[in-house]
């Protein structure tokens, strides 16, 4: 039976079937011929966006911003010409850091990419490379934590957006823009300002998610640490609301706090363990954070996703210091018939990277109230219980839903009253503080 189920799953991912509703990108959108399955952001994209934006590679390193031109051709695998072939598989491939590592090396006649990097960021070269690459994310983190403190200071919520996997520039751009009118016109109701950062990173893309779905986890779990290496510079007191979407779920997790129970690879190197339990210092969780709200919509990671959330990596315990980490809310947007986190009815949500979050409606709300020892009215559950066999994975096919405006007040809202299915869905049978 499981391996029926594992035919037919990957005859529906062939006949191009895709869990990212909108369109690949074209020309148009900055991409031109070239479709490779890693994500990347060239300059073109970079420039497009008209809000607050940073960019990450597969390992989380950050690109400069668009008026720093960067030729990222060499992401795109080519095996002739004068960028060097890496092979898929290596650590080196596809990454910004190998990227420049290259330019480096060159003349800065024949590629200024490096030398105008070095110069954006302020940072002198040693001759080291691995100590100027250091130097020059320190410079961008510490930049982009300082925009987003700065709007901290000047709205009453700061909204970061995070797409998931399967999802390019042009895929998160649009529902980017079409969440950020609907959030400000819900804010508007209050009397409350909201700005918008959007964080673009390497979920991968592809017409056959099957395939990639586990490569596009393990880079979100790398972004996700590198991300609370930002979110650890930002002003304690930014009211920062975070809205992820699919498998944003697992990069915001692994910002916030230890989400190792939810890596289900064997590959995983042992320092993300580490680091994931902040036992390297420059992994430190960003407990500074007290105005903090997290919306997961159709979050497609394990169940158990935040049942490591506060351990200590020297004795494997829970460290009570860690409560800290605990979103003041958060929001649950779960839907037992999403057609991809469910994998279209056809192979368990375990497979092929767990997703079971956004489906197992009852068992998620209870499990992360009893491993975060948090209830009502901190955690909140949305069920979109949209009649039909399916229910369509992209955003906007949620912002239609007449359960869409929970989400949003829960997010939002100084009051938000309580979502309909929250009491049921997330009751539980052990004691917790909320």
């Amino acid at each position: 039976m499981r391996f029926i189920h594992t035919l037919a799953f990957a005859a529906l991912c062939l006949t191009g079937l895709s869990f990212a509703a909108p369109a690949q990108a074209t020309s148009e959108d900055c991409t031109g011929k070239q479709k490779p399955k890693q994500v990347f952001f060239n300059d073109c994209m970079r420039g497009k966006d008209d809000a607050v934006a940073f960019y990450m590679d597969r390992y989380g390193d950050l690109y400069p911003p668009a008026s720093v031109s960067l030729d990222v051709f060499h992401f795109i695998n080519v095996r002739n010409g004068p960028r060097p072939y890496v092979a898929p598989g290596t650590p080196e491939f596809a990454s910004l850091k190998s990227l420049y590592a290259w330019k480096s090396g060159r003349a800065p006649g024949v590629d200024a990419d490096w030398p105008n990097l070095l110069a954006h960021a302020g940072v002198m070269t040693s001759g080291d490379f691995e100590v100027d690459w250091a130097a020059v994310q320190s410079v961008l983190r510490e930049r982009e934590a300082r925009r987003i403190s700065a709007l901290g200071r000047e709205f009453d919520d700061v909204v970061l957006l995070i797409h998931g996997y399967n999802n390019d520039h042009a895929d998160a751009l649009t529902w980017y823009g079409n969440v950020e009118s609907n959030f400000r016109s819900e804010g508007a109701r209050y009397g409350r300002r909201v700005a918008f950062v959007r964080m673009y990173w390497d979920g991968l893309k592809g017409k056959t998610p099957l395939f990639i779905w586990d490569n596009a986890q393990y880079n979100g779990y790398l972004v996700g640490l590198e991300l609370r290496r930002l979110l650890a510079e930002v002003a304690g007191d930014t009211p920062l609301r975070v809205f992820t979407h699919s498998s944003g779920a697992y990069v915001i997790t692994n910002a916030l706090g230890d989400a190792s129970a939810g890596a289900q690879f064997d590959a995983m190197p042992d320092i993300y363990h580490r680091r994931s339990a902040g036992a390297v210092a420059i992994y430190a969780p960003p407990m500074q954070l007290r105005d903090l709200r997290v919306a997961m919509l159709v979050p497609a990671q394990p169940t158990i996703a935040f049942r490591n959330y506060f351990r200590n990596a020297t004795t494997g315990q829970p460290d009570p210091a860690k409560r800290a980490l605990v979103p003041q809310r958060l929001i649950l947007g779960l839907s037992k018939r999403d057609a991809a986190t469910n994998k279209y009815g056809v192979i368990p949500c375990g497979w092929k990277g767990a997703t079971c979050m956004a489906v197992k409606i009852r068992q998620s709300c209870r499990q992360v109230a009893e491993d975060l020892d948090i209830a009502p009215p901190r955690l909140f559950a949305v069920n979109f219980a949209k009649q039909g066999l399916r229910h369509p994975h992209a955003v906007k096919a949620y912002m239609d839903d007449d359960e869409w405006p929970e989400l949003t007040r829960a997010l939002l809202a100084p009051d938000p009253g309580m979502p309909t299915g929250t009491p049921e869905l997330c009751a539980r049978s052990v004691g917790g503080a909320s």
